[in-house]
């Protein structure tokens, strides 16, 4: 019954049937392929957001690594040379901190759990802190006791 219907217009009337329906196959087919494309860039823009966050959570653990590797080598040794580290990223890592929570700031979980982390490190600090103290001023043996406790142990646990 269609073919029929079609059948009894004129060429010229069918032509233009023919041409508005093409145009809009290819309107619906662009509307989709816009839609896409903004779905991809979307996705695109959240994979690098998040590679972002995970290059400065490795830059953070490298900061607490630095910082535990100079509090030992001065405990070890009680040369000053080895806080080289432990001061340059003391300098650093709370920048970091920052940055990463800024970062992160639109998602409340992971602001929470940056402010979790942050009071561990601070925690964390004032344990290293505490060591190099204790084995400028008393020795080698006061500092030891405190890395015998496992506080540090537990909070980088943590």
């Amino acid at each position: 019954m269609k073919y029929s219907l079609l059948r009894n217009l004129k060429i010229k009337t069918r032509l233009w049937i023919l041409f508005f329906s093409i145009q809009f196959l290819v309107g619906v087919i662009v509307f989709i392929l816009y839609n896409n494309s903004q779905k991809l860039l979307y996705s695109t823009d959240w994979i690098i957001h998040t590679q972002v966050a995970l290059s400065q959570i490795e830059s953070i653990k490298k900061k607490i690594v630095d910082l535990e590797t100079g509090q030992r080598g001065f405990l070890i040794t009680g040369n000053e040379k080895y806080l080289v580290p432990f001061n340059t990223s003391m300098s650093e890592i709370y920048a970091d901190i920052t940055a990463f929570k800024k970062l992160t700031s639109d998602n409340p979980v992971q602001s929470t759990e940056i402010d979790r982390v942050k009071d561990l490190l601070d925690q964390k600090i004032a344990e290293l802190n505490l060591t190099i103290k204790l084995r400028r001023e008393v020795g080698f043996e006061a500092a030891q006791e405190v890395v015998n406790s496992d506080l540090g142990k537990d909070l980088m646990g943590e």
